[in-house]
Parts: C-alpha cells; structure tokens; sequence
C-alpha cells in the first residue's frame, strides 16, 4: 500500500497510525483497558486537516511529546528512510499544534 503513495503521503500516514494504532497498543502496554474503536477522522481528513491548518481543541495545542520523539529517533537508527521520517514528524508536530491529539496521544476530534 505504502509503495503507492508519494513520499509525504507515506509519511502522512506514518504519522496517522502512530495517533491511532500505535498509540492503542502504546496505551495497552501500559494497562489502560481500552476498547479499540475507529479513529476518529479518516486519514484523508487528517491530512486536510494538517493541510488546512484545522484547530481541532486548542486547549489540546502543545509540543510533540517526548515518547513521539523517541520513537521518530528509534525509526530513523533502526534504517528508515530519513526523509520519510522527518516528513511524519512534521506531521506530528502540526497535529500536537493544532490541538488534535487529546492527552493520551491518540487522534483527537470534537464532534460540532
């Protein structure tokens, strides 16, 4: 699937499963009893989102946190592709600017 995307594709979707798959598993090691349910948006609407500029909670709006760092400095030791990775954590960090990842760090949404 990934090999059909453009580079920033890739790297945007990266960044979406960390704020919904890979932090339900994150939350899971940590014992939380959580029941997976659907993201929130859809991984087009992430991007529209992060493209647009869209607030999602500006109470929500912060700088990436530091498990999302250590994890993008894992992938990158671990032989990613360094462009690809630097791209998703631009993408991370729009998101946690943008206030739509809730405390937790998985992808956060208000419903109007």
């Amino acid at each position: 699937m990934l090999s059909h995307f453009t580079t920033e594709e890739a790297a945007g979707f990266q960044a979406y499963t960390r704020l919904t798959v890979t932090a339900h598993v994150k939350a899971k090691r940590e014992g939380a009893d959580l029941p997976y349910k659907q993201a929130p948006i859809s991984f087009k609407d992430f991007l529209e989102m992060i493209d647009k500029d869209v607030v999602g909670n500006h109470f929500l709006s912060r700088e990436i946190d530091q498990w999302q760092q250590e994890h993008s400095d894992l992938q990158k030791r671990m032989g990613g592709d360094p462009q690809r990775e630097k791209a998703a954590l631009g993408y991370l960090e729009k998101a946690y600017h943008l206030g739509i990842v809730d405390k937790s760090g998985h992808l956060y949404t208000a419903k109007a």
